[in-house]
Order: structure tokens, then C-alpha cells, then sequence
């Protein structure tokens, strides 16, 4: 099967990205023609066929906000499609390519991973990009062939459109990638900071406002003022450069400079390193389409913000532990309880590893894609 996915901008750091990256790798395994179309490749050593589609450049917003009026690009866009099975889309603005002016000939699948809320960013330019973006989402779930949705809060709101979508999880995991090759007893020496600690609490993703990295922070230092010792690994991409200074501030001012790491987006080696030099993996995002389940191929348990549709990564008690409350008291109480207790911790990470290993594998999850693309 000849198989197009499309996406803005092809980048590393990102979640959406690395999915559509492992799924193509494992599809590729299976005789399968994978083609990456983007309008920016920022992976040039990428193991997978990438073609990029520039736009014009020195226009402001130009890739963001008005790429469909640049018709001459997505033109030759649309001509390579006709040459595939299956055209797989998922954000604006090339949910948009396919469809506009008419739908192209192959089969059209959309992915919806989640309706962000407005309140989950305070800036009104944001929440006009916001706007644009799920109004473009509904067009795309309205005109496509297939839509398939990652969770169930989202699976409720495509209904609500009146259109019938597939609920599956397409962000598996890749045993293969995610595994150590040499050590990581270097990352300690890199920072001195995690040497001699009670425990390392990581988080591992963009650093944006909805993700309350700062509440993390906050937790850190409620830990520090019950004795414990812990230090916090915030790994990834600074997304948004004024939350990153926010936070990097926010350390200073609470004087947790010697327990709280900023690593930046690192290196796949690295970050797998990162992994295995943790106790516990912490999200306390308000928002994911579908949390990130990498912790469990390192077999340590998440500690997550109790909310839909964290609740299908995290099954509380047993893989980690999810969080009533969004607060920096609550987020300590549940991190120490982990780090306080080693059989515990454990315990949870081995069963987010078996679950992960039965559900989450590319492998499973690449013969469900094709089950669902090819109806």
C-alpha cells in the first residue's frame, strides 16, 4: 500500500511528530511505501521519505496561518497524492490540502487528536490560532473518508458533529528505539545537580503554558521543604521562549537552582538515557490529546494529572498515579509517595511496561492502522 501522511512542519521534539515517524518506520518493515509531505523538514537524516514543500519565504505567518492561499504549493502537493492509496492527515493547515478545492481521488483519513480548550492558553492571538485550528478540524472530520480519534472525550465530541469515528491509539511505542545503547551513568556528570539525590522526577516534553511545568516546580519545592531531597529533569524543546524564561525564573526565585534541571531538546540517545536515570515520569498537563506512555518502556510509572484522557495511559494505582487535584501539594504528596516507597514504584513501572508491551507495541499498532485506512 502507497501511503501519504501529511504534516505542516516536520520537526523533532514533538509528540505528533515521533508517532507519525515510528508508525511510517514500522509500516516501512512491512512492505509498505510511506511518503512524509511537509512544507518544512526540520529531520534531514530522517530513515524515512520526506519531501518537502517550501513556502515563500520573509511572509509573516506564512506557514501557520495562510498556508492554503499559497495554492501553487499545495497544487504540487495534491499531485503526488494522486499517485497514492491513502492520504493521512491530521492538524491545520494540511488537514486542509486534501480537501481543498474538491477532496483528491485516494481514501482521505483524518486524525483527530484532541480539541484543545480555550483557557489553555491566555494570550488572544493564541486563542485565534486556536480557533482557526478547530474550525479547520471540523471541515476536515466533515469531508474526509475516514476520521480516526485517540481517546474517548474526543470520540464524544466527533459524534456530536454527527460522524461516526474509529477510537484506536496510534501513539505506540518503539522497543526498539527506546532502548539504552552504552550507558547513562555520564548524564550525572553533565549535571552535577542529580548527583547524591533522594530521587529524579522527570518530565519529559515541550515546555508550554498548559503542560504547568511551573506547577512541577512548585511541587519541587514543597518536597525540598519536607526534607526529601528530589530533583526534576525538564526535558524538551522550549516551545514557547516567554513560559521558558518564566520558568527558569521561577527556579531562581524559589531557590531550587540546585534541584531542578533544564536540559533543552536533547538527542534521542540522550533522552533514552534521561529515562533510565529517572525513578518517576511526571505529567501535569491540562490538556493531551493522548498522555505520553514512553515511561513505560523503561518500566517506570507516571504520576499524572487525573483528568480524561490521561486516565487511559495511567490506570491509577497500578501504573501510576493519577492526581485530583492541580496543585503543587498534591503533585508532591504522589511523587513522594512513589520515591518513598521502592516496591511500590517498582511494581507500577513493570505493569505499564507488560500493558504497554501488549497494546502499545508499533507493531500491534501499525496492523490496527491498516485494518481501519483500508475499510
Amino acid at each position: 500500500m502507497k501511503i501519504a501522511f501529511l504534516h505542516h512542519v516536520f520537526q523533532a521534539g514533538s509528540g505528533i511528530e515521533q508517532v507519525i515517524l515510528d508508525l511510517s518506520r514500522q509500516l516501512v518493515s512491512m512492505g509498505h511505501r510511506v511518503t512524509i509531505l511537509t512544507y518544512k523538514n526540520e529531520q534531514p537524516d530522517c530513515d524515512v521519505c520526506v519531501m518537502e514543500f517550501p513556502l515563500p519565504d520573509g511572509i509573516p505567518l506564512a506557514g501557520n496561518v495562510l498556508a492554503p492561499v499559497f495554492t501553487r504549493t499545495n497544487a504540487q502537493i495534491r499531485d503526488i497524492l494522486d499517485c497514492v492509496d491513502v492520504v493521512v492527515t491530521s492538524l491545520y493547515p494540511m488537514n486542509l490540502v486534501p480537501l481543498l478545492p474538491h477532496k483528491v481521488k485516494p481514501r482521505v483519513v483524518f486524525i483527530e487528536w484532541g480539541v484543545q480548550p480555550y483557557d489553555a492558553y491566555s494570550s488572544p492571538v493564541d486563542k485565534a490560532y486556536l480557533f482557526l485550528l478547530n474550525r479547520a478540524d471540523r471541515y476536515a472530520i466533515q469531508k474526509s473518508d475516514t476520521v480516526i480519534v485517540a481517546n474517548e472525550v474526543t470520540k464524544k465530541w466527533v459524534e456530536g458533529l454527527g460522524v461516526s469515528p474509529v477510537k484506536m491509539n496510534l501513539y505506540g511505542l518503539n522497543f526498539d528505539r527506546l532502548q539504552l545503547v552504552g550507558g547513562y551513568r555520564y548524564l550525572p556528570k553533565r549535571h552535577p545537580e542529580l548527583r547524591d539525590a533522594d530521587g529524579i522526577v522527570m518530565y519529559a516534553g515541550r515546555q508550554s503554558p498548559h503542560k504547568n511545568i511551573d506547577l512541577l516546580i512548585r511541587a519541587m519545592g514543597v518536597l525540598k521543604d519536607r526534607g526529601l531531597g528530589a530533583r526534576l529533569l525538564v526535558v524538551g524543546k522550549e516551545s514557547f521562549p516567554k513560559y521558558a524564561r518564566h520558568l527558569r525564573t521561577l527556579t531562581r526565585e524559589l531557590g531550587l537552582e540546585d534541584r531542578v534541571v533544564f536540559t533543552g531538546l536533547v538527542s534521542e540517545d540522550d533522552l533514552v538515557g534521561y529515562y533510565n536515570l529517572c525513578d518517576v515520569v511526571v505529567n501535569a498537563s491540562s490538556w493531551e490529546g493522548y498522555l505520553n506512555p514512553e515511561a513505560y518502556a523503561f518500566k517506570k510509572p507516571i504520576v499524572a494529572y487525573g483528568i480524561p484522557p490521561h486516565d487511559e495511559t495511567v490506570a491509577n494505582g497500578v501504573t501510576g498515579v493519577l492526581v485530583g487535584r492541580l496543585t503543587a501539594s498534591r503533585f508532591a504528596d504522589a511523587i513522594a509517595g512513589l520515591l518513598e516507597d521502592d516496591g511500590k514504584r517498582k511494581a507500577m513501572g513493570l505493569a505499564g511496561y507488560v500493558w504497554a508491551r501488549k497494546t502499545l507495541d508499533y507493531a500491534v499498532v501499525a496492523d490496527r492502522f491498516l485494518g481501519v485506512v483500508s475499510l
